[in-house]
């Protein structure tokens, strides 16, 4: 049988009530007897019913997190590290996993809102904003994970893609290269999207005019449609020097991808990823990357959450994290 409230008071000499706040921290509370009661909660085994809680206080202190696809490993740190804030502060996280596209959205969204939780966050690399824009209501307490927010009243934490995108250019120009390729994988993900806006950008501030033909995505098993990518790429007369790549597993398969055809790297052909991933360190020419702060992400994503469900603040905010070059043997020597 469960251990309850009351046979705390009893064991620990004290009422129920004095359990409730002690369990609350409530400052009217001695310290002498919050720690009586906290040893004996734990000595009995004692879980707090947060159904009850909930009853009483009106509050949940739980939040939903919607996901395309949490085992991909950008959408899975960005809610591990959303779930480590909200522990801090002894909130538990409801997760909707769904799979690509805009369809359940609306589906999780009427799931929290049932379940009442206080807040919501969404990892929106692949939403569109006018889909959001129809299903969030003014009174949601939400916040975007990789999604600018613009034109949207929530909260927002995202990477400037595009500023990588436009960086890595330029430091693949400033040593010499001038054909260099784009290899992405869907076209519908923001961030993708982003890198090559940034991409097109760097080109043309350097005064070279982006070529279409060089560039492409590669949707599906990014295992099977990037080498037939890169390899449509490599087999161009004449062929790229450099191939920029928004996400570090789309370099590294480009990488492969040219040693099987016969290319060094970089001698022959220079890899630029995106994310800094721990598999960049491990290629046998280590990838230049970018570091975009990718667990910061879910953690700032929670603290503008909770600010909101605190009262702190009631206007959006939106916090842009500008990623780093980290420059490694992928870019190597460049071939004029």
């Amino acid at each position: 049988m469960a251990v309850t409230i009351y046979d705390v008071a009893k064991e620990a000499g004290v009422s129920a009530m004095t359990v409730s706040m002690a369990l609350r921290g409530d400052k009217r509370v001695r310290e002498s007897t919050r720690q009586r009661v906290l040893e004996m909660a734990r000595r009995l085994g004692y879980t707090p019913n947060t159904v009850a809680r909930a009853l009483v206080s009106g509050r949940t202190r739980t939040v939903g997190v919607y996901c395309q696809r949490v085992y991909g490993v950008l959408a899975a740190r960005f809610v591990s590290a959303f779930g480590a804030g909200a522990a801090e502060v002894d909130y538990a996280v409801t997760l909707f996993d769904a799979p690509a596209g805009n369809g359940r959205v609306a589906e999780a969204i009427g799931k929290f809102r049932g379940a009442k939780l206080e807040g919501m966050a969404l990892v929106a690399t692949r939403l569109a904003t006018d889909i959001l824009a129809q299903v969030l209501q003014p009174s949601d307490r939400v916040v975007l994970m990789n999604h600018t927010g613009e034109g949207l009243q929530a909260d927002a934490v995202w990477i400037d893609d595009a500023h990588a995108g436009r960086e890595a250019a330029k430091h693949l120009m400033s040593l010499g290269h001038k054909r260099i390729a784009f290899v992405g994988g869907r076209q519908d993900d923001h961030s993708m999207a982003g890198y090559l806006d940034g991409y097109r950008s760097g080109l043309r501030e350097a005064g070279q005019e982006p070529h279409d033909e060089w560039v492409t995505f590669s949707p599906g098993d990014w295992f099977e449609s990037v080498p037939r990518s890169v390899e449509r790429l490599l087999k161009r007369d004449p062929r790229p020097t450099a191939i920029v790549c928004p996400h570090d597993r789309v370099a590294l398969l480009a990488a492969v991808t040219a040693r099987r055809m016969g290319l060094r790297v970089p001698q022959d052909v220079a890899v630029v990823g995106h994310y800094d991933l721990p598999d960049a360190r491990l290629a046998e020419a280590p990838l230049t990357t970018f570091d975009a702060q990718v667990d910061q992400v879910g953690r700032l994503a929670f603290e503008l959450l909770h600010e909101r469900l605190t009262g702190k603040r009631e206007e959006p905010k939106r916090i842009r994290i500008e990623p780093k070059l980290i420059v490694r043997a992928s870019c190597g020597a460049a071939q004029k």
